[in-house]
């Protein structure tokens, strides 16, 4: 009797959390336009982004504007197959998307001929020119490599173009202490105060409620 209710606790348990855990995965979109050889918009085509580690896809089709969007995407590596009938296939690969970043895949589909396939394998521009978002990634390597001052990864934030570190307005007038030996400054993003900033940890707000700076990772 016991262990059917353990289990069903644990069941219950589970069945809780799952939907908590899924939402708060990070991810990222693909997003472009489908364009023949003439520069026309090709309407109806399929598109599928393939993810190369795991082997998982998504499919979508171009809208009549020949526009298509993937979102919600796993981060990591993709290849992009455009196919429309009447055409060569379009493949993309190199496609690296890291969180909330919003990555412009630009087919160009050939008339059906000889050609069986066209790739393109150069890396893909991550430039966000249809969003005003302000987005800078720091990588495993970058993590690795920096000399952080007491591997506090909050010192990482200084390397945004956006952020500011000094003679920062803030209700918090100096150094506030994340325990661990770990301290942090306030800073200004975007021209904002210091304590106007939103601190995520797994997409789910990291946040000291009085002081609005970050909880302790």
């Amino acid at each position: 009797m016991f262990a059917r209710s353990f289990r069903f606790l644990l069941l219950l348990v589970v069945l809780v959390t799952l939907p908590g855990l899924l939402s708060a995965q990070v991810t990222a979109t693909i997003t472009g336009t489908v364009r023949d050889s003439s520069g026309a918009v090709v309407p109806q085509a399929k598109v599928t982004a393939n993810n190369t580690g795991t082997n998982l896809s998504r499919t979508v089709t171009s809208d009549p504007t020949g526009q298509y969007v993937i979102p919600q995407l796993v981060v990591g590596a993709y290849e992009v197959r455009v196919e429309k009938e009447g055409f060569s296939p379009f493949l993309q690969t190199g496609v690296l998307l890291q969180a909330n970043t919003q990555v412009q895949v630009e087919a160009v589909l050939q008339v059906k001929s000889a050609t069986e396939q066209v790739t393109v394998s150069s890396t893909v521009n991550l430039l966000q020119t249809n969003s005003s978002t302000l987005v800078q990634v720091v990588d495993q390597q970058r993590v690795a490599d920096l000399p952080l001052n007491g591997r506090n990864v909050l010192s990482l934030i200084s390397l945004d173009a956006s952020v500011m570190t000094k003679n920062v307005p803030s209700s918090v007038s100096q150094s506030y202490n994340l325990g661990q030996g770990m301290y942090y400054s306030p800073i200004a993003m975007a021209g904002a105060r210091g304590g106007n900033g939103n601190f995520l940890l797994d997409n789910a707000d990291n946040n000291e409620v009085q002081s609005a700076m970050p909880r302790p990772f």
